[in-house]
């Protein structure tokens, strides 16, 4: 089955007039569905929008290859000073491996990523005998790069790439990308103080594992915290790990 690819960019706040930034001056902060003003945003993320591509950089006599002519130039840069070196990190990634093997059940355990680069991580998780993988990347190039690679592993039918940031997604979206049908089912209870009926979202069918890597060299720069809230807020199961 081939890597479902899912582009959600709605109409919200305006974004940051340099990727990689922030924008604290927004006023129209709707805090669900689209990106938050004050977060981070990731390199390359909304592509075409007002951002610098890296063949812009360069007088004509310099000649950049096709592959990067139309990329953002903060992407090229993250890529070139951070993603290789992650990749490469072997520490590094058998730690996630070790925290991914100690969380996934083989078989039953459905896998949120935020931020998956690469793919590395998503892969890993479907290595490690996930049921199915949400990997969310904002970045189109680096969304696009994360299919190629999950493809070349033969893991495109386990893990599905959203290209979105995980602030304009909801759990009906999450749903979606691990094949099932949107609905918004309740559990009916008893409100014991009002004596009347209660009903509360359905989440059980949401992911029960979560694992990001948005930690920058200032280690908290990129928003991880707010991110990670968020998605534990709206896209996960409860007691998601």
């Amino acid at each position: 089955m081939a890597a479902q690819a899912q582009r959600l960019w709605p109409d919200g706040p305006k974004r940051p007039e340099k990727e990689g930034s922030t924008d604290d001056d927004d006023d129209d902060d709707d805090d669900r569905g689209s990106g938050h003003p004050g977060y981070y945003v990731p390199p390359g993320a909304r592509e075409g929008r007002s951002s610098a591509t890296f063949g812009e950089d360069f007088e004509d006599h310099f000649r950049v290859p096709p592959r990067l002519q139309d990329k953002s130039s903060d992407l090229v840069e993250a890529v070139n000073d951070f993603h290789y070196a992650m990749i490469n990190d072997h520490p590094r990634n058998e730690f996630y491996r070790e925290c991914l093997r100690r969380a996934i059940v083989p078989g039953k355990s459905v896998v949120l990523e935020i931020g998956t680069g690469s793919g590395l991580l998503a892969m890993l998780a479907a290595r490690l005998g996930a049921k199915r993988v949400v990997a969310v990347e904002a970045s189109p190039h680096m969304a696009e790069l994360a299919r190629r690679n999950i493809a070349a592993n033969g893991l495109e039918g386990t893990i599905c790439v959203v290209e979105a940031l995980s602030t304009a997604l909801d759990a009906d979206a999450i749903r979606r990308a691990c094949g099932l049908s949107a609905r918004r089912e309740v559990r009916v209870g008893v409100d014991t103080a009002a004596g009347t009926a209660a009903a509360e979202p359905y989440l059980a069918d949401l992911p029960d594992v979560l694992v990001s890597e948005l930690f920058g060299t200032l280690l908290l720069g990129e928003s991880a915290l707010e991110y990670l809230r968020d998605a534990r807020e709206r896209l996960v199961a409860p007691g998601c790990r």
